[in-house]
């Protein structure tokens, strides 16, 4: 495997900043549709659970209700009584059977249905799918879900999207084991975006499904270019990481969007390492940096990992010599 370079915290605050270099970038990365404030949502205090749904169910719900504060329920409310749920494959999307990939659950925005896989079920499972109903809201033909935004022919956000739910899966269903289960790249990546956004806020933002004022706190840190080219980035990792060696497009895009991923990812870690300052920051730092490489070593083939990885060694450099001179950390 092809070592990416991990800067030490002692070195970086050593390093001698002579202006900013301009990095040329390889491949533009935009959303297919502007990106919208999130819907007004009357506020609710509360009403009763849905008791038609499966016992199952019913219990990951009460669970959901009181493991967050009211001011995160709100879209939860407006969904749960009106919740439908069924294991009807046939709703699971065609893209994802095309794929190969056995879906175990889904959540259909639009309906406001869950569809499981009644062989395979757990709680976890539910829990994830459930997630997706607490933090959905529509308007007209679209819908807001989480840190995703789409309608029957695109989306996007889908990956970091996915990565934070099952990084609220893990956290409140199976005690933080964020190693384990479903989605473990986009979990990682999710998790480098809440280092620096906060836990509290972060998880505020996604149960309002506010996309867009999650990259309006992400521009304290990134400029507008950056924060679309990681999310749309991601969502092309999501889509694409399984069809690896398959075809030479395809590689391609998921080469250039690990580098604006893998480049956004080490910018949080450094951020958060030198506002905090403390050993686990430092850790979190190094750790997080060995897996940004490991990762690209598992999604690419090995000439497309050896090209991002040096394009990288020369980013990351250059990231650290830019937050040190302009004190972005200390926003």
């Amino acid at each position: 495997m092809y070592n990416i370079l991990v800067v030490a915290t002692a070195s970086m605050i050593a390093l001698a900043i002579k202006g900013r270099m301009e990095i040329k970038r390889e491949m533009n990365l935009k959303s297919p549709f502007v990106i919208e404030d999130t819907p007004y949502q009357e506020k609710i205090n509360g009403i009763g659970l849905n008791v038609n749904l499966p016992p199952m169910v019913r219990n990951v719900t009460s669970k959901i209700e009181r493991s967050f504060s009211k001011d995160k329920l709100n879209t939860f409310y407006h969904n749960v009584h009106t919740l439908r749920v069924t294991d009807d494959v046939k709703k699971l999307s065609v893209a994802e059977r095309r794929k190969g990939i056995r879906l175990m659950g889904v959540y259909l925005p639009m309906e406001n249905a869950i569809s499981i896989d009644e062989t395979c079920v757990n709680e976890k499972i539910v829990a994830h799918e459930l997630l997706h109903m607490s933090s959905c809201k529509r308007r007209r033909n679209k819908y807001f879900q989480g840190f995703c935004q789409g309608n029957k022919n695109n989306n996007v956000g889908d990956g970091l999207n996915e990565g934070y739910t099952e990084v609220l899966t893990r956290r409140y269903f199976d005690n933080g084991n964020f190693s384990k289960g479903a989605y473990t790249t986009e979990q990682f990546f999710a998790l480098c975006v809440e280092k620096l956004v906060g836990r509290d806020k972060m998880e505020k933002y996604y149960f309002d499904a506010d996309l867009k004022g999650l990259m309006r706190e992400l521009q304290n840190y990134y400029s507008d270019r950056e924060i679309e080219s990681f999310i749309v980035g991601l969502d092309n990792i999501f889509n694409y990481k399984s069809t690896r060696n398959k075809e030479l497009r395809v590689e391609e895009i998921v080469r250039n969007s690990y580098v604006e991923v893998a480049s956004f990812a080490h910018k949080a870690l450094l951020i958060n390492s030198l506002n905090n300052r403390d050993n686990k920051a430092v850790r979190d730092y190094q750790n997080g940096t060995r897996l940004i490489a490991k990762i690209g070593d598992n999604i690419l083939s090995e000439a497309s990992f050896q090209s991002a990885a040096n394009e990288l060694n020369k980013r990351f450099t250059d990231e650290a010599n830019e937050i040190l001179r302009s004190k972005v950390y200390r926003r």
